[in-house]
């Protein structure tokens, strides 16, 4: 059974079904929590009624939008209320800010394709389209097109974030990298030290830097690729000896030490080595090039 609404915001106990979603999408299974409630929030006001609530209460809160925090933080036992920000997935061109707003529960798979199939660019996001982005950005970003087009975080130009200061009042404030904006350095904080240490992310904001006084909201972010070319070889571990092994290691590490400048030729070629181990069966070697037909 749900327990009341406060303000339009969600809030479901133990007993609701949605519960055991938010509670079990946690990617490491290592980590339980169980909560007193789950707040689901559509809405910037509602994060901060929902905030407010938990520091009436005195508990303690976590956020979550696509659940793949890798650590213990969200899925923590201490943890007696979790906001859940997925239902926030709006992607839309904000003509005050000149750039493309982004809200903290759209996934990684659905901002790739609103911003392809919308305005045809693209920003370097993960490689799993299931993450979702309130975290992930916050954290930097990193994916199969950071060598070319750097962290997803480069192209952060503002960010909306409800904090909680020090005598208990909680607020939304909108951070940007304008060097005169009060609040650049709450921006700053975002752009790759991690999610969830400073506040709730409601919204991004991406613009190119070269991109300032666009109007056009494709010009506004890099082009999407033409093509990309993916690729995949597997070594199985039984057929690798120690020397085979090292050598694996060594002409991998060795050829992305020489061709790690940014202007290298190979700056459109992303690789990802999996050393798995031995119960997997299997070393695994991923990778992406938008390098079209040179990519061969």
């Amino acid at each position: 059974m749900s327990i009341p609404q406060t303000n339009s915001a969600t809030r479901i106990g133990p007993d609701d079904p949605q519960y055991r979603e938010v509670v079990d999408k946690r990617f490491n299974k290592r980590f339980i929590a169980s909560p007193d409630y789950v707040r689901f929030v559509t809405t910037t006001d509602q994060i901060v009624s929902a905030v407010e609530d938990a520091v009436r209460e005195g508990h303690r809160l976590v956020v979550t939008s696509g659940g793949h925090c890798l650590e213990g933080f969200v899925s923590d036992p201490d943890v007696r209320v979790i906001i859940d920000v997925s239902r926030m997935k709006r992607i839309y061109h904000d003509p005050q800010m000149q750039a493309i707003a982004v809200e903290a529960g759209a996934t990684v798979g659905e901002t790739f394709r609103t911003l392809f199939e919308t305005w045809g660019t693209v920003i370097p996001l993960g490689e799993y389209p299931g993450v979702g982005i309130g975290g992930h950005v916050a954290g930097g970003a990193f994916g199969f097109l950071c060598r070319q087009l750097g962290l997803a975080a480069d192209y952060l130009c503002a960010v909306e974030v409800v904090t909680v200061d020090q005598a208990g009042r909680v607020r939304a404030t909108v951070a940007t990298r304008d060097s005169s904006d009060p609040h650049r350095d709450l921006w700053w904080a975002h752009t790759g030290a991690g999610g969830g240490n400073f506040g709730i992310v409601a919204r991004y904001w991406f613009r190119s830097l070269e991109a300032s006084g666009h109007q056009d909201p494709a010009m506004l972010l890099p082009r999407a690729p033409e093509s990309i070319t993916t690729f995949k070889a597997e070594w199985n571990w039984s057929d690798l000896d120690r020397a085979s092994f090292s050598r694996l290691l060594d002409n991998h590490g060795a050829w992305c030490e020489r061709n790690s400048a940014v202007d290298s030729s190979y700056a459109s070629l992303w690789t990802l080595l999996e050393i798995h181990r031995l119960q997997f069966g299997k070393i695994v070697i991923r990778g992406v090039s938008t390098a079209g037909v040179a990519a061969g």
